[in-house]
């Protein structure tokens, strides 16, 4: 997790939450914006099958379709928003990912 971005500022920590919990948040967040940006991943894949140094250019389109959804779906706001429905789900465990919480968050 060192290379993220997103860190909630050190004032506004949401002390129900502690940094080991947020770090599986986290987690859980990335994996919904996976399941989220399937369509746009797909779309980049097919665009770079084949190609080495063209990608660059002819795959350009697709990249940033990509990277915005992604970042669309793993930002602050969407970080806080889980924590919320986490600690009103009762802090279930977030390594258990069939938990009835992990379910119900990769779907909305």
């Amino acid at each position: 997790m060192s290379g993220w971005r997103f860190r909630t500022p050190a004032a506004e920590v949401d002390p129900e939450v502690l940094r080991k919990e947020e770090e599986g948040l986290i987690t859980l967040m990335k994996e919904r914006a996976l399941v989220r940006c399937r369509e746009t991943q797909k779309d980049y894949y097919e665009c770079v099958k084949g190609r080495t140094i063209s990608i660059a250019w002819a795959c350009r389109d697709t990249a940033a379709a990509m990277n915005d959804c992604l970042h669309q779906h793993t930002n602050d706001i969407s970080l806080d928003e889980l924590k919320q429905r986490w600690v009103k789900a009762g802090r279930p465990s977030i390594a258990d990912r069939d938990s009835r919480f992990a379910k119900s968050y990769l779907k909305s």
